[in-house]
């Protein structure tokens, strides 16, 4: 049975110097960091401070809150990116990050060998290895495109080949960043079913977005967050409904 459990999360970023400062806020994507940057006694930047919870099979968990919330920052210690400063972070199944999922794809190799490098580093056994280029080549409509580099691709055939590989590895646990629907008309309504269809074969699901209706949809629990911190956590239709109301009050 699938599981994934976060017990007081922290994670911090180290300052060295106010260059390397400026950086590491750029990296955390968040834009109220102007108190922490001005201190120069500041030896780190606190992105996520004290989060917790606890999902199980069937459970869909939207994380909300304005940006520099520390939402990404989460995903990020979810997915194994990065390692909690504090806490504790317990999984049990395979987990995918659909998040910048052009990440990893080497550009000097065909189509192919890309395929088979990424199911080789999840751990993928010859036969579902098959199985995984199969689905690719029949969602992606690359053709003879996979025999070629990747660097010779366009940016839209880069995006059919990488959302293809990432949604015909199926995980136990999927972590998403935004829902992806980018593309030209014909192969979005495509994204579109592929999507639910990959959301709905997992376990858990753990989704940041700012389209509050999707959340409201798809999601049974929210974790409103504010400077990395939980503002809320629970049942997610009232709290996204209350989230909207806070949000239209600061207007």
């Amino acid at each position: 049975m699938a599981h994934l459990r976060a017990k007081n999360i922290h994670l911090s970023y180290p300052l060295i110097d106010r260059v390397k400062r400026t950086q590491t806020a750029e990296i955390a994507g968040t834009t109220d960091v102007g108190a922490q940057l001005n201190n120069r006694h500041q030896k780190s930047l606190q992105v996520v401070n004290d989060v917790s919870f606890s999902l199980e099979d069937g459970d869909r968990l939207a994380i909300i809150g304005p940006n520099g919330a520390g939402k990404s920052s989460l995903l990020n210690v979810l997915a194994g990116i990065y390692e909690p400063t504090q806490g504790i972070l317990e999984s049990e199944g395979s987990v995918s990050a659909v998040f910048n999922i052009g990440l990893g794809m080497r550009r000097e190799a065909t189509g192919y060998r890309n395929i088979e490098i990424r199911c080789l580093m999840a751990g993928l056994n010859k036969t579902d290895i098959q199985r995984v280029t199969r689905d690719v080549e029949g969602f992606s409509g690359l053709g003879e495109f996979l025999h070629l580099p990747v660097k010779l691709y366009s940016r839209g055939m880069a995006l059919r080949l990488n959302f293809a590989l990432v949604t015909a590895m199926r995980a136990d646990i999927v972590l998403m960043d935004e829902w992806i629907g980018a593309g030209d008309k014909e192969f979005r309504a495509k994204v579109i079913e592929r999507m639910h269809d990959f959301v709905g074969s997992a376990s858990i699901v753990v989704l940041t977005s700012h389209n509050t209706k999707l959340l409201q949809r798809v999601c049974n629990y929210a974790l409103w967050m504010e400077r990395g911190h939980v503002v809320k956590y629970g049942d997610a239709h009232s709290i996204i409904e209350e989230y909207q109301t806070e949000t239209a009050k600061k207007g």
